[in-house]
């Protein structure tokens, strides 16, 4: 009976676009329907958020606009910073803002998404999902493959339901599981201090564009720089480069018709890195 509704029926579909011929893949996709069972109720899939993050807005972004719509599902992280997306909403991505990061108990100024049913959300997933809305993946097996190169993160691991702070705080991990969790929590921080310091960036220098939309803007712009690293002949990103972050908050703002000088936008991208 759990395994009803479109709500669980698009998180296997998200499970299974993450399956191609190869044998990691389909471990990672074991790995997915393992966190997914896990976390699976008669009333909904829980996932945690990156940082525990304790009375955030969450919604499901069914028609992909990035704001929340009539009908559209809505709900709040708990205070240990999980939700539950209901087994009958309808939806493509969460997105989730505001609310307190509960590690420094300061205000979370971030805006975070993940394709429906992941059992994560996190400055990855946020990418993930954007490199799909952006059409630079087709599916989440191609937006997951790209960022792993780009960001020369390990193949054998599921980004949809990997926490790494949990394996970090696992007194049972040995030291090569400590080594990919720590790789993996080093992307989400540079992406979480890009994705903070260019939506401020944006939303204060733009008189028609409101915070959501500034951080849908820089998640757009981290994943097209993703995707053309990925496609380079490096192969790979650098998002702690002050040269690349300017690039990434450039582009944000140009999308948006933000009003700062280039001047500006080095400064703070020198900041960031």
């Amino acid at each position: 009976a759990n395994f009803n509704g479109p709500g669980v029926t698009t998180a296997v579909r998200n499970l299974i676009q993450n399956i191609d011929s190869s044998g990691v893949s389909l471990a990672n996709a074991n790995n997915g329907f393992d966190a997914l069972s896990a976390n699976l109720s008669g009333t909904g899939i829980t996932s945690t958020v990156d940082h525990f993050i304790s009375g955030s807005i969450v919604f499901a972004d069914s028609n992909q606009d990035g704001k929340i719509s009539v009908g559209e599902w809505t709900s709040n992280t708990s205070s240990v910073g999980t939700f539950v997306l209901l087994n009958t909403a309808i939806a493509n991505d969460v997105v989730l803002y505001a609310g307190t990061d509960l590690m420094t108990g300061n205000a979370f100024q971030g805006r975070l998404a993940a394709p429906a049913g992941s059992s994560v959300v996190n400055p990855i997933t946020t990418i993930i999902q954007a490199m799909i809305n952006g059409g630079q993946a087709g599916t989440i097996l191609e937006a997951t493959n790209a960022l792993k190169g780009a960001l020369s993160l390990p193949i054998n691991v599921n980004l949809l339901s990997y926490n790494p702070l949990f394996v970090l705080a696992d007194g049972t991990a040995n030291s090569t599981e400590k080594a990919i969790a720590l790789t993996v929590q080093t992307a989400m921080q540079q992406i979480n201090t890009i994705l903070i310091h260019a939506m401020n960036v944006v939303d204060i220098s733009s008189n028609n564009v409101k915070f959501q939309g500034a951080g849908e803007a820089v998640s757009l712009a981290i994943a097209q720089a993703i995707t053309d690293a990925a496609h380079s002949s490096a192969g790979t990103i650098n998002l702690a480069d002050s040269a690349t972050i300017a690039g990434i908050i450039q582009a944000a703002v140009t999308a948006t018709g933000a009003t700062i000088t280039g001047a500006q936008i080095m400064a703070i991208a020198e900041i960031t890195a």
